[in-house]
């Protein structure tokens, strides 16, 4: 759980800090993942477990996804307001 967490803190900030083409950031986000269980073959100590790998990946993707998600609702919750806000009243100016 705490690796699923983790990485979908670690998606939430990837998404915020590069949020154009989506597919492209959710490919990363599993390349990483796959890449740090990669690495820990050769640490001793550590192994590289296949569990770990899917959490990693489920959870970057989650964390990117529920960004996305956010985003498109408060673009379509803009645009429907005619960008003042889902209460549809804005700052106004004399």
């Amino acid at each position: 759980m705490e690796h699923f967490a983790s990485f979908a803190l670690a998606g939430i900030l990837y998404y915020l800090s590069y949020a154009h083409h989506l597919l492209t950031r959710l490919a990363a986000a599993v390349l990483f993942a796959g890449g740090l269980e990669v690495l820990q073959l050769f640490v001793p100590g550590r192994h590289a477990r296949l569990i770990d790998f899917v959490m990693d990946a489920l959870g970057a993707c989650t964390g990117i996804v529920l960004v996305f998600g956010f985003a498109v609702v408060q673009t379509f919750s803009n645009t429907r307001t005619g960008g003042r806000g889902a209460g549809g009243q804005g700052a106004r100016r004399d």
